[in-house]
């Protein structure tokens, strides 16, 4: 089975995406897919790099509908959100 690992908030320094763009393409674990939604923030772009550098499957998605956003809640196995705010 494939875990699910979820971020949902803003693209920012605050909701702590600095520290995941420092630990995602370093990452080597298998089975395991994240997705970030978020609704803004100045740091989008630094997080897609990180992205495209991980080993690991990863995902995004921009200002999803409520209905899409409580699937994703229903699906994800582990909620991430290293929140300064």
């Amino acid at each position: 089975k494939n875990t699910v690992v979820l971020f949902v908030g803003s693209f920012t320094e605050r909701k702590g995406i600095k520290e995941i763009t420092e630990v995602l393409p370093a990452l080597g674990v298998q089975d395991v897919t994240f997705v970030f939604v978020g609704h803004h923030g100045d740091i989008r772009w630094q997080l897609e790099r990180a992205m495209n550098r991980s080993p690991v499957d990863t995902r995004s998605f921009w200002q999803l509908s409520p209905l899409a956003l409580r699937r994703l809640y229903a699906v994800a196995d582990l909620l991430v959100l290293p929140s300064y705010a």
